[in-house]
């Protein structure tokens, strides 16, 4: 069955990000949701679909960022391809693969990422969370927007923990 997920939040398209969002620092983001769309990469074909990741990044505080366009949290959009493999010999992993890792706090073996399949990526992966580092830069129309660089496991601090 495929990943279709209803989104309610209102979505950033338009390349609008946070002022204070800045893109040296690595920040705590929550997977909102997954789903399933037409791929918009230039080498795809008419049918290619892609995963779009729905992030919600948190600033140092805890707070989601806001997005200017809607004053609503921030819906920042990552898109991967809908390929899921590793590569034994040098190690290399396909992006989905690499943002199961970090959102699930571990590098996944080959019958964990099977079980992902079976279970739905979705069901087991929206809700957690991963240490998210980005970069500002234009997109191919021009418009500067945010990407996704580097995703790890996010561990909670110890001070956080004591305090709840």
């Amino acid at each position: 069955m495929p990943i279709r997920l209803k989104h309610s939040t209102a979505r950033t398209i338009s390349g609008s990000y946070p002022e204070e969002f800045d893109d040296t620092i690595s920040y705590r983001t929550q997977l909102d949701a997954l789903e399933m769309r037409q791929s918009m990469s230039p080498k795809a074909k008419p049918g290619d679909m892609a995963l779009v990741w729905h992030l919600r990044v948190f600033d140092e505080d805890g707070t989601a960022f806001i997005d200017p366009s809607t004053d609503a949290p921030w819906d920042l959009w990552s898109w991967t391809d809908m390929e899921w493999w590793t590569n034994a010999d040098t190690g290399k992993r396909a992006k989905p693969v690499l943002y199961a890792d970090a959102f699930l706090g571990h590098e996944l073996s080959d019958e964990e990422i099977a079980d992902l399949d079976n279970d739905g990526w979705e069901e087991v992966l929206v809700g957690k969370y991963a240490l998210v580092s980005y970069e500002i830069k234009p997109g191919q129309d021009g418009t500067k927007r945010v990407y996704v660089t580097k995703m790890r496991p996010y561990r909670e601090r110890r001070r956080e923990r004591k305090e709840d």
